[in-house]
């Protein structure tokens, strides 16, 4: 590692043009800017993307490595690609579409610092609607509880974790294409405590339709995937549990390999035991499962088909 890097970005990029002005200007806003380093990893990079990336490069204070890598991966392989390539001992998150603040940075290699017990922070950040606003939905987290951070994801589009977690509870899962960052927080949570730093971390794009986050069913069915895997069986929902059971609920896959849950988790299946009279509890959420999914999957779908079909009179044709 170099001696000066305390702190490396990872940014995965993909189809980000529009958001690569506000990216750097926001990067050279950025205190300390000596002490980290923003590993830009590219994924099949557009001619606009890389003439951006190389107007803006030399612009800012932050060192800047620029990793292309020729054909798009799954976002979690390319979390994984950085930590490998990360020079900091404290890695952070910062996803092109959001803006972090100046200081969150130095806050939380500081609030690490002072917490040598705990694997990883996080903070409040504000819900945005249009990229680069400051303005926009608050969202408070609680302060670390273990039983309450394995149970429920709590790491927010901005967080900052120890590079030397990853030899205790390994990589990302690239068998995810949502949850990920969910299965990753379960594992640290039951090795590390984390700490909450009393300040705005940044403002998260909340609008954008093309992304992971509204790609179906993909949340609700790879959620459940750990809540089978942890064994939070009382909060399956039991409308995802089919499609859920497709992924391995045993072995996990990065950088190449395939590896046993159990080697990170000891009394893996002995805890699934212990705790499989909870599945029961899963159906007092049925109704309540069902209700939300007729509201954000079934039902505008059916007002999408029904304004398609009704006839545009009156207005002039193009």
């Amino acid at each position: 590692m170099s001696s000066t890097i305390t702190v490396s970005i990872i940014s995965s990029l993909y189809r980000c043009a529009q958001y690569l002005d506000e990216y750097f200007r926001a990067l050279s806003l950025i205190e300390d800017a000596e002490s980290i380093e923003v590993l830009l990893l590219h994924n099949d990079p557009t001619d606009k993307e890389l003439e951006l990336v190389e107007q803006w490069k030399h612009r800012v204070s932050v060192q800047v490595r620029h990793v292309i890598i020729p054909e798009r991966e799954g976002l979690y392989a390319t979390w994984n690609r950085g930590v490998m390539l990360a020079q900091g001992r404290y890695l952070a998150v910062w996803n092109v579409d959001d803006q972090r603040s100046p200081s969150s940075l130095t806050l939380q290699a500081a609030t690490l610092d002072a917490h040598p017990e705990a694997g990883l922070c996080y903070g409040n950040y504000l819900g945005v609607q249009q990229f680069a606003a400051r303005e926009g939905t608050l969202y408070e987290f609680p302060e670390f509880s273990r039983t309450t951070f394995l149970r429920s994801c709590y790491l927010t589009p901005f967080p900052m974790w120890r590079k030397c977690v990853h030899d205790t509870i390994g990589y990302f899962d690239e068998s995810f294409r949502s949850a990920g960052d969910y299965d990753f927080q379960v594992r640290v949570a039951r090795s590390y405590s984390f700490v909450k730093v009393p300040a705005l971390m940044g403002w998260y794009l909340e609008a954008p339709e093309s992304g992971i986050s509204k790609s179906g069913d993909i949340n609700n069915i790879e959620r459940s995937v750990c809540e089978l895997r942890y064994a939070m069986y009382d909060k399956v929902d039991l409308l995802y549990l089919l499609k859920a059971m497709r992924y391995s609920l045993n072995t996990m896959r990065w950088l190449g390999t395939t590896v046993g849950l159990n080697n990170y988790f000891s009394g893996l299946q002995s805890y699934r035991l212990l705790r499989l009279a909870l599945f029961p509890l899963s159906l007092l959420r049925v109704p309540i499962n069902t209700a939300r999914y007729l509201k954000h999957r079934l039902l505008p779908g059916l007002k999408a088909r029904r304004n398609a079909s009704v006839p545009t009179l009156g207005l002039k044709q193009s």
